[in-house]
């Protein structure tokens, strides 16, 4: 899937995300069941492939009605993104949030998913289930395009 511009007009003023109020989804009508409007607020400048040649990752807490309140940013390698599990771990018990939004780029145009990513985003899922969270999306941000796991029926 590809759109443009994933990097929402809320990180002109920001440099990171503001995450007392923002909605996920940011729009009247649209959270975190739409992809397309759930990624366009959560893509900081940072996060943009253009900004850094190394994977970058962001995952956002968002409570019970959709609000982000909490968000953990991770770096990789140009190939490569180890996932913070015990910050995560740690963040979903401080917060007590209901749902993970996992969100990381490729330094590459192509934002289709490795086998790796997969295998991530289960394991992740496996191990939030029982804590009572959901993981909502993984999105997938290469440039303009992006790829949402939950729209390919993945999570």
């Amino acid at each position: 899937m590809c759109r443009a511009p994933l990097i929402g007009p809320i990180w002109s003023d920001h440099p990171l995300m503001p995450c007392e109020t923002e909605r996920v989804g940011g729009g009247a009508g649209r959270g975190i069941d739409d992809p397309d409007a759930m990624s366009r607020p959560f893509v900081p400048p940072q996060l943009s492939p253009v900004s850094t040649p190394r994977e970058c990752g962001l995952v956002v807490l968002v409570d019970i009605r959709g609000r982000a309140i909490d968000r953990i940013m991770f770096h990789g390698t140009a190939d490569r993104l180890p996932l913070p599990w015990r910050r995560i771990i740690q963040a979903v018990v401080r917060t007590r949030c209901r749902g993970i939004i996992l969100l990381h780029t490729h330094p590459s145009p192509n934002a289709s998913p490795s086998a790796a990513d997969i295998r991530v985003t289960r394991r992740l899922a496996r191990m939030l289930a029982p804590l009572g969270v959901r993981l909502c999306d993984h999105v997938i941000v290469a440039g303009p395009c992006h790829f949402s796991f939950r729209s390919a029926g993945l999570v």
